[in-house]
């Protein structure tokens, strides 16, 4: 499962990238899309606070991100979130959730 979770991560970390000049101008656009629900905007706020870019690293905070966007579908955000639940990062571990046992969502 810790194979599947930093998999995860990677590929996470390979499809979003905040730049570095313009980072929090970009910050900015990404929290006000977010807000207004455009799932991709959700999905990157979630990937900025789970690896501190622009802000501190917290992964409380990057579960409610990935959390938000997998209730809208996002099959990458539910994957994500999976692992975080499979390894207790910012959730509690809970091997039902991870496994896509919850009702509410399909997690992996």
């Amino acid at each position: 499962m810790k194979i599947i979770a930093q998999f995860l991560s990677v590929t996470m970390l390979l499809t979003v990238s905040v730049g570095h000049a313009d980072s929090q101008r970009d910050l900015t656009t990404i929290i006000a899309d977010a807000e207004q629900g455009d799932v991709r905007a959700i999905v990157k706020l979630g990937w900025i606070y789970r690896y501190g870019r622009g802000v501190p690293h917290n992964d409380t905070e990057a579960a409610r991100w990935y959390l938000m966007a997998a209730e809208k579908g996002d099959v990458g955000a539910q994957n994500t979130i999976g692992s975080m639940y499979a390894l207790g990062q910012g959730v509690p571990l809970d091997e039902g959730k991870a496994l896509g046992n919850s009702k509410k969502l399909t997690y992996l």
